[in-house]
């Protein structure tokens, strides 16, 4: 018989068979604990299997982007913008079924792309990251300092002067949250 002369190394940060969410915050764990919980509740009460679909596709997503990014801390911040997408890309889509002359069959696949989004938001409001509208009072606070300065004509301005070192920890939103409100801020002013 031939010696085992295969050798196994790994690092802490890799997927190997469980762990994978090692590197993970608490809030992160929270909220996936929580879907997986009502997984598990919705397959045992035979409930909504619109829901049941919703948790799953949640679940698939989630495994994906932390396979994808192995060895890297997972927090609510990444979670927050996952979900995000995930409710952005439900809108987009049913806005393209229900537009108008489309079939009924594409309406009805609309409306049902549309029923998926308080399911997402749900869990949306349990992770502990600021609101749009928080975030964008933070940054038309900024706005209005830089005003007094001069004209506010180029957003490199406003990019300029956001903390992005403290937005996690001091503003509890993610870069692309802050990111996708600065727009919004700099329409108000022009």
């Amino acid at each position: 018989m031939l010696p085992f002369t295969r050798k196994v190394s790994f690092s802490l940060g890799q997927n190997i068979g469980r762990g994978i969410r090692f590197q993970s915050t608490a809030a992160y764990e929270t909220v996936i604990k929580s879907v997986r919980q009502d997984l598990k509740n919705n397959i045992k009460a035979k409930a909504d299997v619109l829901e049941r679909n919703v948790i799953k596709s949640i679940l698939v997503e989630v495994k994906n982007f932390e396979v994808n990014n192995p060895g890297k801390t997972k927090d609510e911040f990444q979670l927050h913008d996952l979900l995000t997408k995930l409710a952005n890309q439900r809108r987009k889509t049913a806005q393209e079924y229900l537009k108008d002359g489309t079939s009924k069959r594409s309406k009805e696949m609309g409306e049902k792309e549309l029923s998926e989004i308080p399911y997402i938001e749900k869990y949306l409001k349990e992770l502990p990251v600021a609101s749009e509208a928080e975030i964008e009072a933070k940054v038309e606070e900024i706005a209005n300092e830089l005003i007094k300065e001069g004209p506010l004509d180029n957003p490199k301005k406003l990019f300029g002067k956001i903390p992005w070192n403290l937005i996690q920890s001091e503003w509890k939103a993610s870069r692309s949250s802050v990111t996708s409100v600065i727009p919004k801020v700099l329409e108000k002013y022009k």
